[in-house]
């Protein structure tokens, strides 16, 4: 059965194997059946026969050919043994015989369809299979299309952003030419200018060395006169050196007398400030008493205008009084009244004298400072002629070239004075600038 299940076997060959294999079968049984016994339908056993080679051959056979029908063909046999008789044996088997062949045929009709099936089943397969390549070939080429088309995208974006880059570069290459060429234009020009300045420069300085050359042999003969004149001079004044020595001496003491001259002038100026400043002390009280005096003149005329006034009044009420004879007391309030009012008007007269005095003495303090400039002016006399003296004493150290090394030893006294003196004018030159100050803002 098994082979004739297997696709393309012809019909032929099917049942010429089946009936070969009913042909063993029934050669089989008929060989092995025998005329049933009492003692088998009583149930009684029969004795086992002796078995011959070829008997056992013969088994063995049908074992493999048991083993190769399968299962229907353990049922068949089983249906057999149930069989009395041969011939309804050999009727099952035709039965089966036709059963399996009509069921052969129509399992050979379905086993046609399916494989007709089959075949466009693997048709359809074979076409699916060629459309899901291609799709998946077209998916593929797609997709590396798309790959493509993003990569074409980006690289356009990227173009176009290089390009506006280099749009720009090049706005601004040419924005810095316009730059650079207008900046040539004017370098241009100032070298031209400066060209013709430095033309007109060195046309100048030509004109300048011609002249500076002839200057300079004219400076080369002065200079053999001078050096002449020089030798002349170191001969003179090696012989001056000791009339330096003696002009030396006398400078000591001419310094010497200075400084005293210097403390006896600052003990006399001590003695001046103090006297001035009794003076303006004197005058001062000069001008307070002056003005107190002159006040007290004005109250005693101004007193004695009102006494006579009073004295006028008091004729003219004395003789309304006789007159009237009625109203002495009324007269006498009113003179008391008048009397008051004098006494205000007097006060008030005192007090604008005292501040008109202020104002006097602040005037006349203002006016006394320029006598003290006076004094730093006549100071100043006696610093300048003082000043004079050392030009004198350093251009006679500065003449002779061996007697600067001299004027250099000079005694740490004389430069200590000099220094002094210098501080002093600076100082006093300090309080004339502080005096002029101080009189601009009176």
């Amino acid at each position: 059965m098994e082979a004739c299940l297997a696709p393309g076997c012809p019909d032929l060959d099917l049942t010429e194997d089946l009936a070969q294999q009913l042909e063993d079968i029934i050669s089989t049984y008929q060989e092995e059946e025998s005329p049933p016994d009492q003692n088998q339908e009583e149930g009684e056993e029969v004795p086992p026969t002796k078995e011959t080679p070829g008997s056992r051959k013969e088994q063995k056979l049908e074992k493999k050919m048991l083993k190769n029908l399968g299962k229907e063909a353990m049922l068949l046999m089983q249906s057999l043994n149930k069989l009395n008789t041969p011939e309804q044996k050999l009727e099952a088997i035709i039965k089966k015989h036709a059963e399996l062949l009509e069921e052969h045929r129509g399992e050979q009709k379905q086993l046609k369809m399916l494989q007709k099936k089959l075949l466009q089943v693997m048709k359809d397969k074979d076409q699916l299979q060629s459309e899901h390549s291609r799709a998946v070939l077209a998916r593929s080429k797609l997709e590396g299309l798309c790959r493509e088309l993003q990569r074409h995208n980006k690289t356009l974006k990227n173009l176009e952003k290089v390009f506006k880059h280099r749009d720009l570069k090049q706005k601004l290459v040419e924005t810095k030419l316009t730059q650079s060429n207008v900046i040539l234009k004017e370098t241009e020009d100032k070298h031209k200018l400066e060209r013709e300045l430095l033309m007109t420069q060195m046309a100048a300085f030509k004109s300048k060395v011609k002249t500076m050359k002839e200057q300079e042999g004219e400076m080369k003969i002065q200079l053999a006169m001078y050096s002449e004149k020089f030798d002349e001079f170191q001969g003179t004044v090696s012989k001056s050196n000791s009339v330096y020595s003696g002009f030396k001496l006398d400078m000591d003491k001419m310094a010497k007398k200075m400084k005293k001259l210097d403390k006896e002038c600052q003990s006399w100026k001590s003695r001046f400030d103090n006297c001035n400043k009794g003076l303006v002390e004197m005058v001062n009280d000069k001008s307070i008493k002056e003005k107190e005096f002159d006040l007290v003149l004005v109250k005693n005329q101004k007193l004695e205008n009102l006494c006579r006034a009073l004295q006028e009044e008091r004729r003219s009420s004395s003789v309304k009084v006789q007159e009237a004879g009625s109203a002495p007391q009324s007269t006498e309030k009113e003179t008391s009244q008048e009397v008051q009012k004098v006494q205000e008007e007097v006060q008030k007269q005192e007090v604008q004298k005292q501040e008109v005095q202020k104002q006097e003495v602040q005037k006349q303090e203002a006016e006394s400072l320029p006598a003290e400039t006076l004094l730093s002016k006549e100071r100043n006399k006696l610093k300048a002629e003082q000043s004079r003296l050392q030009e004198i004493f350093l251009i006679s150290h500065t003449i002779p070239t061996e007697t600067d090394s001299q004027s250099q030893e000079l005694p740490e006294e004389e430069e200590a004075g000099l220094r002094e003196e210098e501080e002093q004018k600076k100082e006093e030159e300090g309080q004339v600038q502080r005096d002029l100050e101080m009189q601009s803002v009176d």
